[in-house]
């Protein structure tokens, strides 16, 4: 009786300390940070270095497909440029059609508000919803993204090499 007393007790606190190390809850870094990324947007796929510095500060550029390579997307906050080939083009208005780089500035905008990553199993997990859309993005134990998935817009995208940015 006393050994299985012993036993028990063991267990349990073989159990707390096992508990301890596991966070429930990482806060995510969602700007400040630059990343390549992997973009399946419907049938349409894209590789991009992106900057998100918040606050609606984002910069895209295009890698591939080879066709757009070198494009680039700005958005200061406000308004959005896009150069290509030289050519820089201001619209005064929305463009009519949605577009990767638009959702994506907008759930990075809105994602890097949010509290924390909740843990779900072994992954952490930031859920929410940005203009018309659902999304939910994984990130590392350390708040860094890994993937983000937005089912409404058929849009994947997973992220590599992120790098928080110098201030």
């Amino acid at each position: 009786m006393i050994i299985l007393k012993k036993a028990l007790a063991l267990l349990f606190i073989i159990f707390i300390l096992a508990g301890c190390g596991t966070a429930k809850q990482v806060t995510s870094t969602l700007d400040g940070i630059s990343f390549d990324a992997d973009i399946e947007y419907g049938d349409y796929e894209c590789e991009c270095f992106v900057k998100a510095y918040g606050g609606g500060l984002f910069n895209c550029t295009v890698n591939e497909p080879k066709s757009i390579a070198g494009t680039t997307v700005e958005y200061n906050g406000s308004a959005l440029t896009v150069t290509y080939m030289g050519i820089t083009y201001t619209p005064q208005s929305p463009f009519p059609c949605e577009n990767i780089s638009d959702i994506l500035n907008s759930i990075m905008t809105k994602a890097a508000a949010a509290d924390a990553a909740e843990k779900r199993g072994e992954e952490y997990i930031v859920e929410g919803k940005s203009g018309k859309y659902d999304y939910t993005i994984t990130v590392t134990d350390a708040g860094l993204p890994i993937r983000l998935k937005c089912e409404e817009a058929d849009l994947t995208v997973d992220f590599s090499n992120v790098t928080i940015l110098k201030k």
